[in-house]
């Protein structure tokens, strides 16, 4: 038996039956996975992965052209800062995104690829990692996760502090 339940507002879909009809059914509807026209870049599309038990796991894209050695590398910039916490280095990643790099629209896929640039292990879930930067400690400000800023509490702490 198979059952398919797409939400479109939510871009949310539930598919359950054999898996050449799950795939079917996903490939036909991926664009209910993607931001609207206005914001669609490769950079910014996050995707859904349905587990075998039926749990979605959001997935991230390293963004190619993403340019993180200019005009001083990530690696290098991260390495003076040595931050010891997720909170804390989700901040040093948005103030290089932000202050060095001069990336605009920073999300998801951008904090992939930095924690992939430095070699650390990313949060088990990087979204509410996010979320409680910004929640509990005000470092960041995650109103539009397509548009994750600085704060200047944030630019105090890894100017000052780290």
């Amino acid at each position: 038996m198979a059952r398919v339940k797409i939400d479109v507002v939510n871009r949310l879909i539930e598919i359950e039956g054999e898996e050449n009809f799950i795939r079917e059914i996903y490939d036909k509807s991926r664009d209910l996975f993607v931001l609207p026209d206005s914001t669609r870049s490769p950079q910014n599309v996050i995707t859904r992965r349905q587990h075998k038990n039926g749990s979605f796991k959001e997935s991230y894209a390293i963004i190619k052209d993403l340019d993180l050695s200019q005009p001083e590398p990530l690696k290098d910039f991260y390495a003076k800062k040595t931050p010891q916490s997720a909170l804390e280095k989700n901040t040093v990643f948005i103030y290089y995104l932000t202050k060095i790099a001069d990336e605009k629209n920073i999300n998801l896929n951008h904090m992939y690829s930095c924690y992939k640039e430095v070699g650390e292990k990313l949060p088990s879930a990087l979204k509410q990692s996010l979320a409680d930067t910004s929640s509990k400690k005000g470092w960041i400000d995650t109103k539009s996760m397509n548009d994750i800023k600085i704060t200047l509490k944030g630019e105090g702490l890894v100017e000052r502090d780290l």
